[in-house]
């Protein structure tokens, strides 16, 4: 099975989930969601108070997605 079809075929079964998922689950299924759809975390540090920035930033790498910073 190809890539296009794995995240096709995964996008589909999180569309039918029958309960909402939990804050963790939603938080691993929108960092798996970003890793595909934009690889991986390649933007400049945000500045000291750039907290939506920040907030971004540290949301990616806690994640475990290659980050650069």
């Amino acid at each position: 099975m190809s890539n296009s079809a794995e995240f096709t075929t995964a996008a589909e079964k999180i569309r039918n989930l029958t309960k909402k998922p939990s804050d963790d689950e939603l938080t691993n299924i929108y960092g798996l969601y970003k890793q595909a759809t934009t690889g991986d975390v390649n933007i400049d540090r945000p500045g000291m108070f750039d907290m939506k920035g920040i907030s971004y930033l540290f949301f990616m790498c806690t994640i475990e997605l290659k980050c650069r910073h």
